[in-house]
């Protein structure tokens, strides 16, 4: 779709729909982060206290029936020609300054429940209410395999989604191909459903091929080589070294820090943290298309460079809209950081 296709997008909060946009810009992070909406105001009369914590929709383009994002404000910043808004999705219940914490102890916990049932558990009891769901739970499905919790304890508290994203487990069919899970909202036109995704196969089917002469306007790319030997430390101080392949670039070290009991060796919380074999591309898109991929999604690059035409995964996406300019801007394969400055440890 050309740009001239969008022209006309739409924000709604509340009830209201609002004409007078300055700018609009969508920022999702990928793995864990939560997605961020900013909204510009050219109307600085509106009571901004009335705004706080209400539902904002975006919608792409005024004939869409699902929303690009929904989710609800949490700051606003008023000037003397405008509002700005920021906006977070619903799993701002589960982080950040605005989340209740959960008090986890020897006699109070969740100790058996596997992740997806504390997520549905927690969400039912303590953010849905009989008239308001703030987050969906009609998509929320068990992990494979389903990943328990045991022995969590927070008498002064934690977020939720803390207790949430530290316990994702890892399929491992092979230690040089682990599957990840990450956390996504998923919108079925009435509200914002909580998943747990799997990573997918990166030689499967792509959502969509990108060419220099479709869809890419311009691209970058660098590459680095991946860490081959781990060193890998738990909370006693134990520490167990893993050498991956043979390390024909020479020894690259990296250090990681795991809660989990290292004593029978390499834990799947270890391995969630290391990558495919081989060098890691950071490739950034400029492009005309792919507003809609879901992140996760495989794209093929049908570009000149050898090393880059292949699948890739879309790891972070950032819609930026104003009266005069729509611009999406695609970042592939790379690990971006699972925590935003958002989202902070409780």
């Amino acid at each position: 779709m050309s740009l001239d296709s969008f022209t006309n997008p739409k924000i709604v909060i509340g009830n209201d729909r609002f004409e007078n946009i300055s700018s609009i810009t969508l920022t999702e992070k990928g793995g864990i982060t939560i997605n961020q909406l900013n909204v510009t105001l050219s109307d600085p009369q509106l009571d901004e206290f009335k705004l706080y914590n209400k539902e904002i929709l975006f919608y792409l383009d005024e004939s869409d029936g699902i929303p690009l994002f929904r989710g609800y404000i949490r700051q606003i910043n008023p000037s003397d020609k405008s509002l700005q808004i920021s906006a977070y999705d619903p799993r701002t219940f589960l982080t950040g300054k605005e989340a209740s914490l959960t008090f986890l102890t020897d006699k109070n916990n969740y100790d058996g429940y596997t992740v997806s049932q504390f997520i549905y558990d927690y969400i039912f009891t303590y953010i849905n209410s009989s008239d308001k769901t703030y987050i969906g739970l009609d998509m929320l499905t068990e992990t494979d395999p389903p990943s328990l919790l045991k022995n969590i304890r927070a008498e002064s508290g934690i977020a939720p989604y803390k207790v949430i994203t530290g316990n994702l487990p890892v399929k491992i069919k092979s230690l040089k191909k682990p599957t990840k899970y990450s956390i996504k909202m998923i919108d079925d036109g009435t509200k914002s459903n909580i998943v747990i995704l799997a990573d997918k196969d990166i030689d499967g089917k792509p959502a969509m091929t990108f060419s220099d002469y479709d869809g890419i306007i311009n691209k970058k790319y660098k590459r680095r080589p991946e860490p081959s030997v781990y060193n890998i430390s738990d909370e006693s101080g134990k520490v167990v070294q893993w050498k991956k392949g043979n390390t024909p670039k020479g020894p690259i070290s990296s250090k990681i820090d795991t809660t989990h009991d290292i004593n029978t060796g390499i834990t799947n919380a270890v391995i969630q943290t290391i990558m495919d074999e081989g060098e890691t591309k950071e490739i950034t898109i400029n492009a005309s298309k792919g507003y809609y991929l879901q992140l996760g999604s495989l794209i093929k690059l049908d570009v000149d460079e050898v090393e880059l035409r292949t699948n890739h995964r879309l790891k972070s996406k950032t819609v930026t809209w104003s009266p005069n300019n729509l611009s999406c801007s695609l970042v592939l394969n790379k690990e971006l950081p699972v925590m935003s400055s958002y989202i902070k440890p409780q």
